[in-house]
């Protein structure tokens, strides 16, 4: 149950996405590496595959707005069957991005579409300086029967990585992200770490998460689809 919950439920905590806040300049640094408005362009879904299994497969579908003077990344993660398993939204402040919603999403025994809001007690997501690392955030998602507690924190690696996603070669730049999980009726932790590439343009192009017991996800991305072939794909 641990591990299918997080499997399905946390992918997006290793999505830190930053946007320019219509008041301000646009931040330097790291930001060129990050899903910015001038790197996404527009409406996008990014298709990931964890190469270690290659059925596994989830889609992030990524628009940004502005709104009441600031510019908020809406995220929503699907599955491979194309339902919707978590909503992430990211406001930039100054030099940081942080987390204003996140949710996830599931069904239940008679198919009812459950929503499980979450209380954010810690929000930073990204900084666009590296002197700011690490940063963390925290969020309490509860349910009938049922509570659980996630706290991330990232810390800066390195730039200039060299990786090879689908025989092609990036220069990266390198996160290292540490998840605790809780659940807070029965007292149980699971902890997990990844590894996470941002390219300069592109945004997350890969991660690799490590479970305790040697299984590792290697999630890479495989193609992005514009708002027409994903409607398309959600039709079929």
């Amino acid at each position: 149950m641990i591990t299918k919950t997080f499997n399905l439920f946390l992918l997006i905590f290793i999505l830190s996405i930053t946007f320019l806040s219509c008041n301000n300049k646009t931040p330097q640094g790291l930001y060129v590496y990050y899903f910015s408005p001038e790197n996404l362009g527009e409406y996008k879904v990014y298709k990931f595959i964890n190469k270690n299994k290659i059925d596994q497969i989830t889609y992030w579908e990524m628009y940004h707005e502005y709104k009441d003077g600031d510019t908020l990344l809406h995220t929503n993660i699907f599955n491979d069957k194309l339902e919707p398993i978590e909503v992430f939204i990211e406001k930039w402040e100054g030099n940081k991005t942080k987390v204003i919603q996140y949710d996830f999403i599931e069904k239940g025994k008679q198919g009812e579409i459950l929503r499980f809001l979450g209380n954010i007690s810690k929000n930073d997501v990204f900084s666009a300086d590296e002197a700011d690392y690490p940063v963390q955030w925290e969020t309490l998602h509860k349910g009938i029967g049922r509570a659980e507690k996630m706290t991330k924190t990232r810390i800066f690696k390195d730039k200039e990585i060299k990786i090879n996603v689908n025989n092609k070669d990036y220069t990266c730049l390198k996160f290292r992200d540490n998840f605790v999980g809780e659940y807070i009726n029965s007292g149980q932790k699971i902890r997990f770490y990844q590894d996470s590439y941002y390219a300069k343009g592109l945004g997350l192009l890969r991660y690799e998460r490590y479970w305790l017991g040697g299984v590792v996800m290697d999630w890479q991305l495989e193609e992005i689809l514009d708002k027409a072939s994903f409607d398309r794909l959600k039709d079929q």
